[in-house]
């Protein structure tokens, strides 16, 4: 592929890379992002079961926890509790 542009390669292709990580939920995988807070958002869920995409905590943008590995209050009461 070529790709012909004035923009600085640097800027096309950035090296500072986004920390993602798979947790494993009842009924799929949850694939999150890291936010400059430290906190987890989810980036999409991975799953065969249809049920698991109408649950409102695995949409995308929720909030999945903290980097620590500590679970939010809301998302452990949806899933422990």
């Amino acid at each position: 592929m070529v790709l012909y542009t004035n923009q600085p390669y640097e800027l096309i292709f950035p090296e500072k890379r986004a920390e993602i990580r798979d947790i494993s939920v009842p009924g799929g995988v949850l694939e999150t992002l890291r936010c400059s807070n430290g906190s987890m958002r989810i980036r999409r869920l991975i799953s065969t079961d249809p049920r698991a995409y109408l649950n409102p905590a695995y949409s995308p943008g929720a909030e999945a926890g903290h980097a620590n590995g500590t679970q939010s209050e809301a998302y452990s009461s949806q899933f422990i509790g």
